[in-house]
C-alpha cells in the first residue's frame, strides 16, 4: 500500500510519464474542441436545414440504396497484406510534435509552413516503419507502397490540419506529391486553382480541406 506521505513524490515521478503519453501521436484520435471545426461563418458549417432539395435527390438515393447507411472510412482493416487498411486514416498530434521538412513533387502548389509556425509537417517518427499511419496502410519506407498514400495530421494544440499526398520515406527524407495546410480557426483559403492534398479536389481546381 502506498504511504500517503510518499504521494507527492509518487505524483512527481508519474507526471513525466503522463505528459509523455499525452504527447504521443494517436491514430484517429479525438479532434480538438470546440466543435465544429472552422469558424461558424465557414462554408463547411453552413446550415442547410432549409436548403432546397435537388430535383434528382430521390434518384441519387435510390442509386446508392435506400437501406444503406453511411460510415466513416478512417482506416478499416482490409485483410490485404499489400494494402492493410482501406479508407483514409488521420493522425492527431500535440503541439510539441517535431516539424520535419518534406520535399514535394509539385512544390509550386504546396504549403511549406502553417501561418505563424516554423516550416515542416508534424509527421510521427512511427510512420517511417509502422503500418496504418498512411492511407493504404503500408509504412512510409515500405518499397511496396504505391497509390495516393494520403497522410492527414491534426495538430490539436495549435488547431492546424496538415495534408500530404503520395507520402513516402526514402530512408533519408520525407517526400510527397504535394502538401496543404489549413488553420482550423480560420476561413483563409489557399490560392484559387491549387489542388488539395487529401483527394477532396483531386486535380486542379481543388481548394478545400477534407
Amino acid at each position: 500500500m502506498l504511504d500517503m506521505r510518499q504521494l507527492p513524490l509518487f505524483l512527481l515521478l508519474a507526471l513525466p510519464l503522463c505528459t509523455n503519453l499525452l504527447a504521443q501521436p494517436v491514430r484517429n484520435g479525438e479532434l480538438p474542441a470546440p466543435m465544429p471545426l472552422f469558424p461558424s461563418t465557414n462554408w463547411w458549417n453552413t446550415d442547410i436545414t432549409n436548403a432546397p432539395v435537388d430535383p434528382k435527390s430521390a434518384s441519387f438515393i435510390s442509386f446508392i440504396g435506400n437501406s444503406r447507411g453511411m460510415h466513416p472510412d478512417f482506416g478499416g482493416e482490409s485483410g490485404d497484406p499489400d494494402a492493410p487498411i482501406y479508407g483514409m486514416p488521420y493522425i492527431v498530434v500535440s503541439g510539441s510534435q517535431p516539424l520535419v521538412p518534406v520535399t514535394f513533387d509539385y512544390d509550386d502548389e504546396s504549403d511549406y509552413a502553417a501561418p505563424g509556425r516554423p516550416p515542416g509537417y508534424p509527421i510521427p517518427e512511427q510512420a517511417k516503419s509502422e503500418q496504418r499511419w498512411i492511407e493504404g496502410g503500408l509504412a512510409g519506407g515500405d518499397a511496396r507502397a504505391d497509390g495516393d498514400r494520403h497522410m492527414l495530421i491534426v495538430d490539436r494544440d495549435n488547431r492546424i490540419l496538415y495534408e500530404l499526398y503520395a507520402t513516402r520515406w526514402t530512408g533519408t527524407r520525407w517526400e510527397a506529391g504535394s502538401g496543404a495546410i489549413f488553420p482550423l480557426d480560420s476561413n483563409t483559403r489557399r490560392p484559387d486553382g491549387w489542388t488539395s492534398a487529401d483527394a477532396a479536389g483531386g486535380d486542379p481546381p481543388g481548394t478545400g480541406p477534407l
